[in-house]
């Protein structure tokens, strides 16, 4: 190799090259925040089930129950709102209170 030639510098990629100028850098981007969850939101039965630990089937028994508040989009879709759920665990917690002594 002639002791004259230049051997081009390996960068990062992800690294900002020093070598631009700083108004030529693309700028780093912040990660983008996903927003709160709104109280409106509406589980389905499996992550309902997932949740509180039960099977599917005694999901669809709370509902058919009435201890869970439910929505039917559709024949088969079923959807519980998450404001429901809260009040049901809510519930659940102060039965709990009352039998402890």
């Amino acid at each position: 190799m002639p002791a004259n030639s230049v051997l081009p510098r390996i960068t990062n990629p992800r690294l900002p090259n020093p070598a631009l100028k700083p108004s030529a850098r693309t700028p780093i981007q912040k990660p983008v925040e996903k927003p709160a969850p709104s109280r409106l939101d509406f589980l389905r039965v499996a992550r309902v089930a997932k949740v509180l630990d039960v099977s599917s089937k005694r999901v669809y028994a709370l509902i058919a129950e009435r201890k869970l508040e439910s929505i039917r989009l559709g024949p088969r879709q079923i959807r519980i709102s998450r404001e429901s759920l809260d009040r049901y665990i809510q519930r659940l917690k102060m039965e709990e209170a009352d039998r402890d002594y």
